[in-house]
């Protein structure tokens, strides 16, 4: 990561406040994460090494300014470019952590240009002086307009492609939902599901308690996760969302891709998940039934190892679109985040995904 990457942060005095509980679990999980670590001889952390480490700013109608990280097309390449967006907890570097076993590195080695989306809900984002309730349907009509926006004057192409990991998926259904002229020549989606099964009576209460929290709240997830990354070492299983992961990844991820959450943003989801639709904010409007008739070829990646999202899932979106699209299941199950980086992306899943924007990459014009 280039100094200049790490430099582009939110101010201080712009971060949401932490209250005391939060801080106390903060300093708990940084205490475990010191007298935790692991005694192999394995190295602590793989280090990121990201394809796309020019960050290129963008700003949004309603005032905020957030960025894009780009990675130079190789000399001789076409150079369509595709746009990467990460799921929920996550930063830009889970798309694009390591210069092998990455959707972003293999992308790139296909000749694409490649721009990895961050917005309003990372904190690189500079917020204006009032800011909004972040949640996915202001992402989706504001940041993702704007990013493809700048995407396409600094390239000149007239369409993008997209890929979506997770929540990353689903900015793009509710940015086409939104818009039938958009700007996207091809979509992929991994692990972004559009059906959500009723759930267990526990995990109810946790979902609707959810809708309490004060709206602008950022919850420590960085913390959690980075308290978590010690026990994320082999033959031990990390997290059902990082298993088939080794050990070194695991940690690198946890702790440098990891994302704080914004509570608006775990509440909209917590209603698809008590709902079981997928609905914008106030439960009027089904993204999936709006979809119906939209044209984007699509392909939809999911596994039955993934925790969060069963193909069964994530498919009924094809039979909204107008444009034939396809599903892959990978031939081994794989958890969440095996579906954007380790071995099985150098394996079958970045091919397919690959294949699918190169046999449509002239669409970019």
């Amino acid at each position: 990561m280039t100094p200049s990457a790490l430099d582009i942060r939110r101010p201080a005095a712009l971060r949401k406040t932490k209250n005391l509980s939060a801080r106390a679990l903060e300093l708990a999980l940084q205490a475990t994460h010191v007298l935790v670590a692991p005694t192999s001889r394995e190295v602590f952390t793989t280090q990121a090494s990201p394809v796309a480490d020019e960050p290129v700013a963008y700003d949004t109608l309603d005032g905020w300014r957030c960025y894009l990280h780009h990675g130079t097309p190789l000399p001789g390449a076409a150079g369509e470019p595709v746009i990467l967006a990460h799921g929920a907890g996550f930063n830009r570097l889970v798309m694009d952590y390591q210069r092998s076993g990455s959707l972003a590195s293999r992308l790139h080695a296909a000749g694409f240009d490649v721009w990895v989306l961050e917005h309003r809900a990372d904190r690189s984002a500079h917020p204006p002086e009032h800011p909004d309730v972040v949640d996915i349907d202001i992402i989706a009509a504001r940041d993702v307009p704007a990013a493809i926006r700048t995407v396409l004057e600094r390239t000149g192409y007239q369409r993008v492609g997209w890929v979506g990991h997770g929540l990353g998926g689903h900015l793009l259904y509710v940015h086409v939902a939104q818009d039938a002229e958009h700007r996207v020549f091809a979509a992929a989606t991994l692990g972004t599901p559009v059906c959500f099964p009723p759930l267990v009576s526990h995990a109810r209460r946790v979902a609707l308690a959810s809708r309490l929290l004060p709206s602008h709240l950022l919850l420590p997830n960085h913390a959690l996760l980075r308290g978590l990354s010690p026990f994320a070492r082999p033959p031990r299983r990390s997290l059902p969302l990082a298993a088939g992961l080794e050990g070194p990844l695991v940690r690198g991820l946890f702790n440098e891709a990891s994302e704080d959450l914004c509570a608006g943003l775990v509440q909209q989801v917590a209603r698809w998940m008590t709902t079981g639709a997928f609905c914008d904010r106030d439960n009027r409007l089904s993204w999936l039934e709006a979809l119906r008739g939209a044209h984007l070829p699509l392909l939809v990646v999911a596994s039955p190892g993934d925790p969060l999202c069963e193909p069964e899932a994530a498919a009924p979106v094809l039979d909204r679109l107008a444009d034939p699209g396809e599903v892959f299941v990978p031939s081994r199950p794989c958890s969440h985040l095996e579906l954007v980086q380790g071995d099985r992306v150098e394996a079958d899943i970045g091919d397919v995904v690959v294949d699918w924007f190169a046999q449509r990459r002239r669409s970019a014009w």
